[in-house]
């Protein structure tokens, strides 16, 4: 029983201890040139149509003074009595 325990032990420690990761790091360490760079996407992400503006410009607000129906419309985001603020 004592020597099966410890027998799982260390093959799970060596198991372990031999999956390295081989980073570009380790290789040029040991003199060797980095890894080529992996394809992370797949073919029908990169062929899929990339989002465009609309064309519709973003609403512009009005300076202060001027006449408004609403603060959304005024730069200063206060409308008061119908006039931005």
């Amino acid at each position: 029983m004592k020597f099966s325990t410890v027998f799982i032990v260390l093959t799970a420690v060596a198991t372990v201890s031999a999956a390295r990761v081989d980073t570009n790091a380790y290789r040029m360490a040991r003199g060797l040139p980095p890894k080529a760079p992996t394809q992370r996407s797949t073919p029908a992400l990169a062929a899929a149509k990339r989002g465009t503006p609309s064309g519709v410009p973003p609403p512009q607000c009005k300076p202060a003074l001027e006449s408004c129906s609403g603060p959304t419309e005024c730069c200063s985001e206060i409308c008061l009595l119908g006039l931005c603020i």
